[in-house]
């Protein structure tokens, strides 16, 4: 079944959230996605995905995700946020966040935790399409089911060993500096 699936970033997020819907667009365009504003203008422009925009953040987009959220339209949240700018709308980032806890919705604050949720549901999908398979009469044996999750991890693997650009983009400054610990 689809998810309803709420895809926000901070100006400063922005190159972020478009680098992570395009490495899962895919997914992503599985299910029904909303977005604030300016988010949602790239992730169509720039990924290609169908999102419904909201407003802008600062203009009520956050609360209105969180209206929906509330109510049960909303069932996972990415939600980039720039902790190191300070944002006018503060209330209404932290009114969301709180929305998630209240209702039990996954919420993914950085890009490493939303990567783990996608991934999470992309592995959670080997059971679903098992049970759609045999519903449909197609016999698949099980211990070729569950060995695909582990296939695509080694083809993902075998192609991120290729440091494409967007990785190296991304990657920490630090990650390949000695530490000057002791």
């Amino acid at each position: 079944s689809t998810m309803n699936i709420a895809l926000i970033a901070h100006n400063g997020k922005k190159d972020q959230i478009v680098a992570l819907a395009t490495e899962f667009a895919p997914l992503l365009k599985q299910h029904t996605l909303m977005a604030t504003g300016t988010t949602g203008g790239r992730l169509q422009n720039e990924v290609g995905l169908d999102v419904e925009r909201l407003l802008s953040g600062p203009l009520g987009g956050d609360l209105q995700i969180g209206a929906r959220l509330s109510t049960g339209l909303v069932d996972l949240v990415v939600f980039l946020r720039d902790p190191m700018t300070s944002q006018p709308h503060e209330p209404d980032i932290n009114a969301l966040v709180r929305a998630c806890d209240v209702h039990d919705v996954p919420c993914a604050t950085n890009v490493a935790t939303a990567r783990v949720l996608l991934g999470a549901y992309l592995f959670g999908g080997v059971p679903m399409l098992q049970f759609h398979l045999q519903g449909a009469g197609v016999s698949v044996p099980s211990p070729f089911l569950t060995m695909m999750p582990y296939v695509a991890t080694v083809v993902v693997l075998a192609l991120l060993s290729r440091n494409p650009p967007w990785i190296l983009a991304n990657m920490p400054s630090s990650i390949c500096k000695p530490s000057s610990h002791g």
